[in-house]
């Protein structure tokens, strides 16, 4: 206005160029490390966790490296399981014997509670359930075939032994209840976290700490900050119970 000039300056997500798909895993963890360890307000890719991809890469515990595990896992979501994880129904990055004790220690689990997290093995979606009071069992893995001929919550629909679904807040919910909205055909995407395994983003006002989602970013005037979903948060899973 009145002649004067304003200069905004906004920095770039990161962006990482492959020349093959072999390439594909190793930089979509490169994009979700500086997601986790930017610092507010950086500049570039300025970080508080400053680490090598061969210190984040080979974990002892796993028979594949950590980018390979995490790609595998955000592109079986997307291609198997796209609607349980928009709805944040996926417990997330949990061991076997962590989604064990998660439900023969709470007591108010009834026989049949089910909670559906990421094998540490395999990297595809696991169904671990309550057959008793002191004995818990994975379900038999889903074929290829059965997952391309029906969607995966149909296929928990079909299962009358899981009876109460585990969310990652530690609530249950019976299934019937839980999975109607997902087989229902009116089911939409808006709002929910996008299907290649990202959260919408957010941005945090500095005046007054309200959240003012994507939708609301055009009617935005400059001093807020964008504000980034951790990996953590993303798969809604603390250090304890996770890899």
């Amino acid at each position: 206005p009145d002649g004067a000039l304003s200069l905004a300056l906004c920095c770039s997500q990161p962006v990482v160029f492959i020349t093959h798909d072999s390439q594909k895993p190793a930089a979509t963890v490169t994009v979700l490390h500086d997601s986790l360890a930017a610092l507010p307000g950086r500049l570039g890719f300025e970080t508080e966790l400053v680490k090598s991809a061969n210190d984040v890469n080979k974990p002892p515990s796993l028979n594949k490296s950590l980018c390979d595990f995490v790609f595998a896992c955000l592109k079986h979501a997307k291609d198997f399981c796209p609607k349980l994880w928009s709805e944040g129904l996926v417990f997330g990055f949990a061991s076997k014997a962590a989604a064990a004790s998660k439900l023969l220690c709470q007591p108010n689990y009834p026989i049949g509670s089910f909670l559906l997290r990421f094998s540490e093995t395999t990297s595809y979606l696991s169904v671990t359930w309550k057959r008793s009071d002191s004995h818990v069992e994975a379900l038999e893995p889903f074929s290829p075939e059965e997952l391309k001929s029906s969607k995966l919550e149909q296929l928990l629909a079909g299962k009358a032994k899981l009876r109460y679904l585990v969310k990652p807040d530690g609530s249950h919910q019976a299934k019937d209840i839980a999975l109607r909205p997902l087989l229902q055909s009116g089911w939409s995407q808006r709002g929910r976290a996008s299907l290649d395994g990202y959260v919408p983003r957010a941005v945090l006002d500095q005046d007054d700490e309200s959240i003012i989602t994507e939708s609301d970013m055009s009617a935005l005037q400059l001093g807020g900050i964008a504000e980034e979903v951790t990996l953590r948060e993303l798969m809604g899973q603390d250090d304890s119970d996770g890899l």
